[in-house]
């Protein structure tokens, strides 16, 4: 049985900033604080031989409590949400067979940029983590509407809180502060100059993809103030992948639902950017710097300026990871392990001429070809289909559902690492929306029906 007040529907003013705290149970207060605390992905994390989450240990004892015993209700699901946890058990699946598999895989015999402690023990780390992003889904997926997007709402205004710090401490050159705050520092010429765009997160690209996300949820929730700072992060982040998945995302909406009202104010919302961009100088430069970036596909690579090189070298990645896959197409290399293969397979006509590896793990830079590459071809189906699940979904409940499916599905085109909590966070909002509105329109059960005991 669903809390009556939580069962409710998410839009209500009242309901905006207010999840009823007191009513929720522990676990549910657990799960919301998980979620306010997402955008913490680099500041305030702790050092544990990894990267340790304020909202990873939240999970935990989120987890321990709905494990107790006292937290059971709202487990039941709908059938497409039984669905969508056989397919994504499937995916966890396939990654505990890989991990086992490539434990006893011959490595080659070369040098591992970035992997800073022992390839077993990496293996298992990024196996471990795999599954805990799929149990943060289980559990964010069978919470309340409310519980949810409050959660959301908050988170963004976490998240704008430290890109508004990231800029002053910038602007102050207080680099100090930063590294007290465990923040990262990455920058981008969008505007001409260099300027922070990734707060919070290891880089823009996490930012982004999160403002877009939140950006649309909140456009949900009509929460506007949220939807503003959602909008304004996902201008600072200078992401061009998370800019064109929200297009991209909102172009599904209107063909799958439709609806008047929103294509007049997408068309009201176009034409305010363009004449924006023709009379404000640093909003002209933000775009140019966005479509030059976008007019580099498929040049060749060693003419393409700087400002597509990042296009360049993810198209690189992937076909590095294609290739990875195609000597491991049923299981993949192993969870982690697309940085142990990558310079086995490099092939340098495929990256631009200058192109000089880091000293980092290499990455794909792309969240299916990381799951191609280290899960195989089996593991990329099910991931599709699990996200495709999503998709459906969406269509199910109404415009902004489809919106936030269709715009997670192109972000992860981009993404640094399928794993990121930002992305599952979006997936598993939107299936507590559709859980949520299953329970709503579920019919009372007749008291004459239900059994009596003595």
């Amino acid at each position: 049985m669903v809390n009556a007040q939580l069962a409710v529907g998410d839009t209500p003013r009242r309901s905006l900033l207010a999840p009823g705290w007191w009513s929720l149970r522990w676990s549910e207060r657990l799960v919301f604080l998980c979620l306010v605390f997402l955008p913490l992905q680099k500041a305030l994390t702790i050092e544990a031989g990894f990267p340790l989450k304020i909202s990873e240990i939240l999970l935990f004892f989120a987890l321990i409590s709905l494990w107790s015993g006292h937290s059971k209700s709202g487990w039941q699901s709908s059938p497409r949400l039984k669905t969508m946890t056989l397919v994504l058990g499937l995916l966890v699946s396939v990654v505990c067979a890989s991990v086992m598999w490539n434990l006893l895989v011959p490595l080659p015999n070369d040098d591992f940029p970035g992997f800073d402690r022992s390839l077993t023990l990496d293996i298992l780390l990024y196996g471990f983590y795999s599954v805990m992003v799929a149990i943060f889904w289980l559990v964010v997926s069978r919470q309340s509407s409310r519980v949810v997007g409050v959660g959301v709402s908050w988170a963004t205004r976490l998240a704008a809180l430290f890109c508004a710090v990231q800029i002053i401490l910038y602007n102050f050159s207080d680099f100090d502060t930063m590294r007290l705050l465990n923040m990262e520092l990455v920058v981008g010429g969008a505007y001409g100059e260099p300027f922070p765009r990734n707060g919070s997160f290891h880089e823009g690209n996490y930012l982004g993809a999160f403002a877009a996300a939140v950006l649309l949820i909140l456009l949900r929730r009509r929460d506007w103030w949220g939807a503003l700072l959602g909008l304004g992060m996902l201008i600072y982040s200078q992401s061009t992948g998370a800019i064109v998945a929200v297009m991209v995302g909102i172009l599904i909406a209107f063909m799958m639902r439709p609806r008047a009202l929103w294509q007049l104010v997408a068309t009201g919302i176009t034409l305010i950017g363009l004449a924006l961009a023709y009379v404000v100088d640093p909003v002209r430069e933000y775009l140019a710097f966005q479509v030059s970036k976008l007019t580099t596909l498929g040049e060749d690579s060693v003419a393409v300026g700087e400002a597509g090189r990042s296009i360049v070298i993810r198209e690189g990645k992937w076909e590095t990871a294609l290739k990875i896959a195609s000597d491991s197409p049923v299981l993949g290399v192993g969870p982690g392990r697309y940085g142990v293969w990558f310079h086995e397979k490099y092939d340098a006509s495929l990256f631009p001429s200058d192109y000089q590896f880091s000293n980092g793990r290499a990455i794909a830079e792309n969240a299916y070809g990381q799951v191609v590459a280290e899960l195989g071809f089996i593991g990329l189906l099910i991931f599709l289909a699990f996200l495709i699940l999503h998709l459906l979904a969406g269509s199910r409940l109404g415009f902004w559902e489809v919106a936030v499916a269709g715009t997670t599905i192109v972000t992860l085109w981009t993404a640094p690492s399928w794993t990121t909590l930002t992305y599952w966070m979006a997936l598993g909002v939107l299936a507590a929306y559709y859980g949520a509105a299953k329970r709503r329109a579920a019919p009372l059960r007749d008291p004459s029906s239900v059994a009596v005991t003595s």
